[in-house]
């Protein structure tokens, strides 16, 4: 009795290993070279490339003024920044600091910006809509606004910074 499972446990085996056999070599002659590695972008991404880790930037600082973060707003500012109102880094700041006390809230919609890099130095055209409404009603005015602004931000060691902003007309 044992021989007889033995040798049907041994013929299982085999059979199997050759279907196993058979299917490699199967692939291995009908495929002759045809068989391509595919790419698929979305999914072997190792890294990002550099405008994506700018609108990362851009999206980040969205929300991080929306829910009234300033302290890590500034995170992504660069300490040169200098806009057309000649702000520089801690007026920018005590600005910032400001609507987020005067607005209870702020929302901030932006389309897919365009994006010019040479180097370390990136511009870009960023058309957004901002609505932000008053603690005060009665001495606050609300806002409602569409535009463009030209954004400049330089490649500094720990990431991409904004070093200028400016209303496009």
């Amino acid at each position: 009795m044992k021989i007889v499972r033995d040798r049907k446990l041994k013929e299982i085996s085999f059979r199997l290993i050759l279907l196993v056999l058979s299917l490699y070599l199967s692939l291995f002659v009908l495929s002759c070279g045809t068989v391509k590695k595919i790419d698929i972008p979305f999914i072997n991404r190792d890294s990002s490339t550099e405008q994506e880790k700018i609108i990362a930037v851009l999206e980040t600082v969205e929300k991080l003024i929306e829910r009234k973060q300033v302290k890590k707003v500034m995170d992504y500012v660069s300490l040169e920044y200098r806009d057309e109102q000649n702000r520089k880094y801690n007026d920018i700041r005590e600005y910032l600091q400001s609507i987020v006390r005067d607005y209870r809230v702020i929302r901030i919609t932006r389309a897919t910006p365009e994006i010019k890099i040479e180097g370390n130095i990136a511009t870009v055209i960023d058309t957004f809509g901002t609505i932000a409404e008053p603690y005060d009603p009665v001495q606050g005015v609300p806002v409602n606004l569409q535009g463009k602004v030209i954004i400049s931000l330089q490649k500094e060691p720990d990431g991409w910074k904004i070093k200028s902003w400016s209303s496009l007309l």
